[in-house]
């Protein structure tokens, strides 16, 4: 079993061999060396125990030239099973956003499938977001718990850094329908109301204990609580009506079982975080998935004035949103150019008196009229 005071240990074995190196070496260049040469050897052990600890001691001492070995055993380890093997995946990647290291997608994407490392995953990806943009896409459109935090994150952070797929894009617009709703009254209508996007609510994991001979189990999240323990930087800012994203670090972290492994519901982007979405990217923020109205009939001409105005409103938002998204590189300009977000109408006739029939209801105009 290896001791808790291993760092201790670490650092004293280094001073030593510091003070018998030559006087003309510069001690702290010295000591560096030392530390990381320690840390490379249990980075390239076979105990997984060791390699924890390479990781652990990377993220303590910020030893940025040791990038390289954290990724050589992250593929070492890349497909071993077991909660050891987790909990050391956990920890290599918890080396490398100590140092800030800039690691390819295809190197951690994998890692996205553990619940244990994925926020971990979600914020390597971030230290270098538009090398990794194909990745963060990809994470942004995948099925996931409707309280994922990395699925949001990615997808703020691409908007947020002006980082543009198209891919995302289309998701986004082709998974959006709106509607025009009215009740149409002669003076006994139902109270009317807006719908509008609502954020859902977080469920903040719980802090399995330290294994034996590994280093202090580390916990790293995502939270957009301004408040959290442990906060260690912003990966995603806020924006107008939704708040930042933080990343936050835990030490000797208890996990329940239910905190490692994903529920089995696991749903793509909902259609309200797509419209939160297409408002960021696009930047035209007074967009609704539907528009209830009560209506109260007084003569064809007046109800039809009436009804035809909003929806034209309506429907000149989201073309709006389109060209925007059009301008800003998220869709591309010559790719689709009919596409419209459907918009349906639906009237419901709740007049007592109703001898005089609806006037017919014209189309919208067409795109570019």
């Amino acid at each position: 079993m290896m001791p808790t005071s291993i760092s201790s240990s670490l650092l004293l074995g280094a001073l030593a061999t510091c003070a018998a190196s030559t006087v003309a070496q510069n001690p702290i260049e010295a000591l560096d060396a030392q530390i990381l040469k320690s840390v490379e050897e249990r980075l390239a052990a076979d105990s997984p125990q060791q390699v924890a600890w390479g990781g652990y001691l990377a993220q303590r001492y910020r030893l940025r030239g040791a990038s390289r070995a954290l990724c050589a055993a992250l593929d070492r380890w890349k497909h071993q099973e077991g909660l050891e093997a987790r909990m050391t995946r956990l920890h290599l990647l918890d080396g490398l956003l100590g140092i800030g290291a800039r690691v390819p997608t295809e190197q951690v994407e994998f890692l996205l499938n553990d619940k244990m490392t994925r926020a971990a995953t979600l914020a390597v990806m971030a230290q270098d977001a538009a090398a990794n943009l194909e990745g963060l896409a990809r994470l942004a459109m995948a099925p996931a718990e409707w309280n994922d935090m990395a699925r949001k994150s990615a997808a703020r952070l691409l908007v947020a850094r002006g980082l543009r797929s198209t891919r995302l894009g289309w998701h986004v617009v082709d998974n959006i329908k709106c509607g025009y709703s009215v009740w149409l009254t002669d003076g006994n209508g139902v109270d009317s109301s807006e719908s509008e996007a609502a954020g859902g609510r977080m469920v903040k994991y719980l802090l399995t204990k330290t294994q034996a001979g590994f280093p202090p189990l580390v916990r790293i999240e995502l939270t957009s609580s301004q408040n959290a323990e442990a906060m260690v930087k912003m990966v995603v800012p806020g924006r107008v009506g939704e708040g930042p994203i933080y990343l936050t670090r835990q030490e000797k972290a208890v996990y329940r079982p239910i905190d490692l492994e994903f529920g089995r519901l696991r749903e793509l982007p909902s259609v309200f975080e797509r419209l939160n979405l297409l408002k960021q990217m696009s930047g035209v923020r007074n967009l609704q998935l539907n528009t209830f109205r009560e209506l109260h009939w007084t003569d064809a001409a007046t109800f039809l004035s009436s009804y035809t105005r909003e929806r034209d409103e309506i429907r000149a938002q989201l073309d709006l949103a389109i060209r925007q998204m059009r301008k800003k590189g998220w869709l591309g300009n010559d790719t689709r150019p009919d596409f419209r977000i459907p918009l349906s109408e639906t009237i419901e006739d709740m007049r007592g008196e109703t001898s005089v029939a609806l006037p017919e209801i014209p189309a919208p105009a067409e795109l570019g009229k």
